[in-house]
């Protein structure tokens, strides 16, 4: 029992060990002008045993790309499946996506240069419908959190779902295609991860019923609270080493806790420094809140200066704020006591369930 499992292992290894390779192959020659000799050779194999894994070079390439859609797949599901909000799960799902492309260059390479080349078909209609299928339920999980996003208010509802969804995924596709390219990186005169930046950017603005802040949570009564989880919003920007803090003023709305406001009157203004900066002012005003990027028309009760890369690091707790303000990195303006009242908008209280 124990042999034969180990035969499958085994065959299973060999079996991606010659994908790997052929998808080196693939990259390096091109379809058309590769063959199963250089495939073999790469793979440090016998022509015979590499027939007897896969019939024919069209073959070898089909069975890349399903590989390939899988295992991306699998990547966007696991993300897909976090309790997070939907503009925040739309980020958690792009991230999978860059974690993909870093771990697979050769697939990714192979899916944006042949995946539709006619000469790569070779009779295999049945194996390309199921690869087809794939990629639609890869895009369909993009256009499911929209549509969830239309649902509660968060998104706009005059865009198709699905076709937000294909323009978001042909963007970070470009930004990836743009990655493998350094020169045509030069051009740009950016780094990756402020393109990347700007795409989620793009993506919450665009997406956002308001504009001017990115998704927001649709009206709730004095006695609802936000069910989104700080820790969720805490993981998936930590993830997303681009994310700007636009997006995280736009997480606070989502995770305001009403009732930790009641009675409370204050205005919090937040200037963050360095590329990805900027100002904004949150308004709590008895069980309210009001984010606006710039300086608002009343004066602040508290003023926050601090850099952009500390704050994202501050917001995802991977520094404390006393430590910032100790250290002079974090400058504070007014009451230090109203400032340390701030994050308790956020933290739910704990269940005694």
């Amino acid at each position: 029992m124990a042999i034969a499992k180990a035969r499958v292992r085994d065959r299973i290894v060999r079996r991606q060990g010659i994908l790997l390779a052929a998808g080196r192959v693939f990259i390096l020659k091109g379809f058309r002008p590769a063959t199963m000799e250089d495939i073999a050779t790469a793979a440090e194999i016998g022509v015979g045993t590499l027939y007897h894994y896969f019939k024919s070079k069209e073959h070898l390439f089909a069975s890349i790309l399903a590989e390939s859609t899988q295992i991306l797949g699998e990547r966007l599901r696991a993300a897909a499946a976090k309790q997070l909000p939907p503009g925040l799960g739309l980020v958690a799902i792009a991230r999978s996506y860059v974690d993909y492309f870093a771990e697979y260059p050769e697939y990714f390479r192979i899916q944006m240069s042949f995946q539709y080349e006619p000469a790569t078909k070779g009779g295999l209609e049945k194996e390309r419908e199921k690869i087809e299928k794939l990629a639609r339920q890869n895009l369909e999980l993009l256009a499911e959190k929209i549509r969830d996003g239309q649902t509660t208010g968060v998104f706009r509802c005059d865009l198709s779902p699905m076709a937000a969804a294909t323009a978001l995924w042909a963007s970070y596709n470009g930004i990836l295609f743009t990655a493998m390219n350094p020169p045509l990186l030069a051009v740009t005169g950016l780094n990756v991860e402020q393109l990347l930046s700007a795409a989620a950017f793009l993506q919450f603005t665009g997406l956002g019923a308001d504009p001017a802040t990115g998704p927001i949570m649709p009206d709730m009564s004095p006695s609802e609270s936000s069910q989104v989880s700080v820790t969720d919003l805490q993981e998936v920007m930590r993830s997303v080493p681009w994310i700007d803090p636009s997006a995280i003023f736009a997480g606070m709305r989502m995770a305001f806790q009403r009732e930790k406001a009641a009675g409370v009157h204050e205005v919090y203004r937040f200037v963050i420094l360095g590329e990805r900066g900027g100002t904004w002012t949150v308004t709590i005003d008895d069980g309210t809140m009001d984010v606006v990027r710039g300086e608002g028309e009343v004066e602040p009760s508290v003023t926050i200066e601090i850099s952009d890369k500390r704050f994202v690091e501050m917001v995802t707790g991977q520094v404390e704020g006393v430590e910032l303000v100790m250290s002079g990195e974090m400058k504070i303006s007014g009451s230090l006591q109203r400032a340390a009242m701030f994050r308790m908008f956020f933290v739910p209280e704990a269940r005694s369930d």
